[in-house]
């Protein structure tokens, strides 16, 4: 994974219970971006285009919560607290799918070539990947 050969720790982990903290710490700082690009995303809007902004508004407020909820799940898996760990990473998700990517996707054809998009997907994929990694532990 593009997280684990990012992050010089990942070749000094001396056990397995490290590399979910490795994965977590790239979804955080991942999360972080992704806010910071639905901000840049926010101020280019033209005004005409309010469903979009709001769209996009709720997910900059969502990943807010989205960030707190990784930022805990960290937390637990450094005092291998997996259930907790796991349980803060799910309300990460819920955050994410239920409010941002749902109002955000109807916007999807109009702006197939949004490079949000894809960090969108990029963090799907790393939340999925964190939990079955973490769900080994449990």
């Amino acid at each position: 994974m593009q997280c684990l050969e990012s992050d010089p720790r990942s070749e000094k982990a001396t056990n397995k219970s490290q590399i979910p903290l490795i994965i977590v710490n790239y979804l955080r700082k991942n999360s972080q971006e992704a806010k910071s690009n639905f901000t840049k995303v926010a101020k280019i809007i033209p005004s005409r285009d309010k469903e979009l902004k709001a769209a996009v508004e709720i997910c900059i407020e969502k990943y807010r919560s989205v960030i707190d909820h990784i930022s805990t799940a960290y937390i637990h898996l450094k005092k291998r607290e997996y259930d907790q760990a796991t349980d803060a990473l799910s309300s990460a998700i819920y955050f994410y799918e239920q409010t941002c990517s749902q109002g955000i996707q109807q916007f999807k054809e109009v702006f197939p070539n949004l490079w949000i998009f894809y960090g969108m997907r990029a963090l799907e994929d790393l939340s999925e990947a964190a939990m079955r990694i973490i769900d080994r532990f449990v």
